[in-house]
């Protein structure tokens, strides 16, 4: 699965530090040119910023490693562990014509008496190009630079190009060596020289992947951050770490295509690349970095010699796991794929509801409410630890397709492997605000109504293909009412601050007694909207009871994610043994009796699942 193109994630193990060939003048290891440009002057350091040559281009020496220019004072950790503190903060300088720099580094050197000198040489170099101030000088003269891109360099590496920031977002991401090795990548590199300058060399391969490369970069870099940048000559600090590492996720996969473009296009030589006419990646990022929504572990397998619904006890081992989903995601946070070993049960309005926050599951405030599917088999598809069934989302295509192994669903045929004539696939229309008017598999169509309607629950209703409504109906909701919270409550982790009236019926199920003035369970405290509980009729599971979700929320029940509180932890399916509960109490515990399924939910953020590639 490719976390970022679905298509191009190499591996950069086989990158080489030192270039993956020789010119007819070999260079050494650290930059340094035969033209006394890198000459080490004591209390300096020089060096170049390269796409052409870069004029005005902001460089500093990173001393405190989060590639952010650190106005003094800044903290140095030196090798013994000491805490060295540079007044002036990071050393730094603007570029002349020629992209040329000399750094002052005089202050990193210490009196011997009380602590060693700083090596400028085991800090990485980061320049940024700042529309409106830098130019680059190019083979035809200087050109303006029109969007903003960051370029850096590993320690001791005082080219600073699109090739050596190549290598140092390599670095960042992995301790692996940057040895040759069976690497894709490596062998598109071959032969050249990837600390060289390809300017003063006339590497006009170099060059071209270098500008492709740099092109690339700016196209991912932040439109938000130019104005900082600019106003400030290139000193803002203005991406987080996180930030950083989608950008060189991105910079890295997409590396080996954008490469294959320049080669494509080199017919006539590598000199002739019209550069910008490439038709480079296009991969928008989530530089948010949410947390999203990993995996679900569904328990809906009971003991042995139980049925289901138990008490809680019956499902908490992992011999009551009956299925595992697995979600993936592109780099702007879309869910591409739910792929589940055991079986699930799509539900169109869960999938509305996704398709309303643009595939972004962040977006939908609570991620993935449950699908389970409750059919005995599922456990043993489980057990084979396999991928059985696979929802895939085609979001240019506006379809969503699921594909099946098992005999889960009653009606629907299994395929004898994945990946062939999707079982099931949904389309969907949307109304003048964007929302999904209506969505169906081609059998039944849902839907949605928005009246009183949040991120998290809408009516809906649900027609076959003679336009007779089916299955369970939810009305239009009322409007959340909010109500005092008890004082022994306030501090509680769950608590019902607000509820909702709505009404639910089932074309083929009597309501039982006592399921009317329903209401949904929410907790609103601190401007939030997190819901607690929701009742309904499922037949299909106990025709003779209501059922209810309840909900704990947090990357686990008591610790939550402060920028995003709606991330839930646990969820139960029970049978409804009380409708109505009071509000402004604390519901700590979910259902413990008569329980059909139990579902846990764990997390990451995008930029750790993205990165888990490398």
């Amino acid at each position: 699965m490719n976390r970022l193109t679905r298509l191009l994630v190499p591996s950069l193990a086989g990158l080489l530090l030192a270039g993956c060939g020789e010119e007819s003048t070999p260079r050494p290891t650290d930059g340094r040119t035969i033209d006394g440009v890198y000459t080490l002057v004591p209390g300096t350091y020089a060096g170049r910023v390269i796409d052409g040559y870069l004029s005005n281009a902001r460089v500093w020496l990173d001393l405190d490693g989060d590639y952010q220019y650190t106005e003094g004072p800044v903290e140095v950790t030196l090798p013994n562990g000491r805490v060295v503190i540079i007044e002036g903060g990071e050393p730094t300088a603007l570029t002349d014509e020629q992209g040329r720099f000399v750094l002052d580094t005089s202050v990193l050197i210490r009196d011997p008496d009380i602590e060693p000198s700083i090596d400028a040489r085991n800090y990485p170099l980061v320049a940024v190009a700042v529309p409106g101030m830098t130019e680059m000088q190019t083979y035809h003269g200087l050109v303006p630079v029109t969007s903003a891109f960051q370029l850096s360099a590993a320690p001791g590496v005082r080219n600073i190009t699109p090739l050596t920031s190549l290598l140092d977002s390599r670095r960042n991401l992995t301790d692996q060596p940057l040895t040759v090795a069976n690497s894709s990548l490596a062998r598109a590199l071959a032969g050249v020289n990837l600390l060289g300058d390809y300017m003063a060399t006339g590497d006009d391969r170099g060059y071209a992947y270098a500008r492709a490369l740099a092109r690339f970069m700016a196209s991912q870099y932040p439109q938000t951050v130019v104005d900082a940048l600019l106003t400030s000559e290139g000193r803002a600090r203005v991406l987080a770490d996180a930030n950083l590492n989608l950008l060189r996720l991105s910079f890295l996969s997409n590396a080996e295509a954008i490469i294959s473009l320049v080669d494509d296009a080199a017919t006539g030589g590598y000199a002739n690349v019209d550069v910008d006419s490439l038709d480079l990646p296009e991969v928008p990022l989530d530089l948010d970095d949410p947390v999203i929504l990993r995996t679900q572990i569904v328990r809906a397998q009971p003991s042995e010699n139980n049925s289901l619904p138990v008490g809680e006890t019956g499902l908490r081992g992992n011999q009551n796991i009956s299925a595992e989903l697995t979600f993936d995601y592109s780099p702007r946070g879309e869910l591409l794929e739910v792929s589940v070993t055991g079986c699930m049960e799509p539900d169109m309005a869960e999938l509305a509801r996704l398709i309303n926050a643009e595939g972004r599951i962040s977006e939908a405030l609570v991620q993935w409410l449950p699908q389970p599917s409750l059919a005995a088999q599922s456990r043993i598809f489980y057990e084979s630890g396999e991928v059985n069934e696979r929802l895939t989302f085609d979001w240019e295509a506006s379809q969503i397709h699921f594909d099946t192994t098992t005999t889960c669903i009653p009606g629907l045929a299994a395929s004898s492997a994945l990946g062939g004539t999707p079982a099931r696939t949904y389309s969907w229309t949307l109304d003048n605000d964007g929302r999904v008017a209506s969505i169906t598999d081609g059998s039944l169509t849902l839907t949605p109504s928005y009246g009183n309607a949040n991120p998290v629950i809408f009516g809906y209703e649900l027609r076959d293909a003679q336009q007779n409504l089916v299955g369970g109906r939810l009305a239009d909701l009322g409007i959340i009412t909010e109500c005092a919270v008890n004082e022994d409550d306030v501090q509680r982790t769950r608590v019902i601050s607000a509820q909702q009236d709505y009404a639910f019926n089932h074309v083929d199920m009597e309501a039982p007694q006592g399921f009317a003035g329903l209401k949904l369970d929410w907790d609103t405290r601190d401007g939030q909207l997190r819901l607690l509980r929701k009742m309904f009729l499922a037949p299909e599971i106990d025709p003779n009871a209501a059922l209810e979700w309840e909900f704990a929320y947090g990357l686990t029940p008591d610790a939550r994610v402060e920028d995003q509180p709606n991330l839930i932890s646990t969820a139960h399916l029970s049978r409804l043994t009380n409708a109505s509960q009071l509000c402004g109490v604390a519901r700590l515990n979910l259902s413990g009796s008569n329980v059909y399924t139990i579902v846990n939910y764990e997390y990451s953020r995008l930029s750790s699942y993205l990165a888990e590639g490398f």
